[in-house]
Formats: C-alpha cells, structure tokens, sequence
C-alpha cells in the first residue's frame, strides 16, 4: 500500500510539473485572474427576473458544416426549442475557420466559416470554449473561431491571448 500510494504521488507530481511545463513551452503565460470592484449587492437585487425565464442548455456542439437549414420536422422541433428559450447555451467543441485562406493546420473538429452563423440561427447565444479542442488546429484555429463567433453574434469565454483572457467572464444580456 505505502508502494502504490509513492507511486500515486509520484505521478500526480511528474503531471504537474509536465503540464506546467507544456503550457510555458506553448507560450501561454500564466497570469491570475483580474482583480475586479465587488459588485453592488443593491444593484444585483434590483436585478430580478419577474417573468418566465427559459434556460436551454445542449453538451457538445461539434459541427463541421451548416445545419441551421434542415428542413426536417425532428430538426425544426429542435431547433424551435433552442429559439424561444431566452439564453440558449453550448460547448463549441471545435473549430471554426475560412477553410479556403486558412493558414494553420487543418485537424481535428474543424468547421467551415458559415457554422457560426448557422448555430446563431439555430438559437444559440452563449459558447464555452474551454475544452479539449480549442487547440486541434493550433493558436491560428483558437484565434479563427474566436473571430467567427463574434461575428456571428455568439457570446464565447474560455479561449484568449493569454490565460488572463481565457479566463475572463462574458456576459449575454437577453431582453429579459
């Protein structure tokens, strides 16, 4: 047992210092997160949702090309959920790139350009984007998606320049 639990701590340490080291090799910086004004308690309160409020919520979003214009009925139904909601949220597992002029590499979950306009009809409003494929296609890709989702209106955190940006809040403000 005091063998295997030496192990254990042994590789949870060589993890570490592994990882940290690929991250510095990989030119992020690490950086914490900003230090921001508490927030005003009052104005929070004020801040109540009076109305029915709908939250739709999907896992993994890996799209490689537009669907917003199935026309089945099962697609439409769907799609119709993720419309009325009043936030509609997902994990942008992928890519997203002008796959004519791209110049990074084009692997894994690479999606065409026309994708984020395609998911913003569909009804979504927020992406996370912190996952295991926020670098499939190398910085170039990670920066590309970044561009593409702005574009196309979708709200995304969790990818950045450095780890101050990827770990910084955005905020989508419905109309409720």
């Amino acid at each position: 047992r005091a063998l295997a639990a030496g192990v254990a701590g042994l590789c949870v340490s060589l993890f570490g210092a592994v990882g940290h080291g690929q991250n510095t090799a990989s030119g992020q910086r690490f950086a914490e997160p900003p230090v921001t004004a508490p927030r005003d308690a009052a104005v929070n309160l004020a801040t109540k949702v009076t109305a029915p409020f709908t939250v739709a919520t999907v896992g993994d979003v890996m799209v490689k090309r537009t669907g917003g214009a199935l026309e089945a009925p099962e697609f439409q139904s769907l799609f119709k959920l993720l419309k009325d909601a009043d936030v509609t949220f997902g994990n942008m597992e992928g890519n997203l790139a002008d796959v004519d002029r791209f110049d990074g590499p084009l692997r894994g979950m690479m999606g065409d350009r026309d994708v984020a306009p395609s998911l913003k009809a569909m009804g979504f409003d927020l992406m996370s984007r912190a996952n295991n494929h926020v670098f499939d296609s190398d910085q170039e890709g990670m920066y590309s998606t970044i561009k593409e989702l702005d574009a196309a209106g979708i709200v995304h955190a969790g990818t950045g320049k450095n780890l101050e940006d990827a770990r910084a809040p955005s905020f989508y403000d419905s109309p409720k």
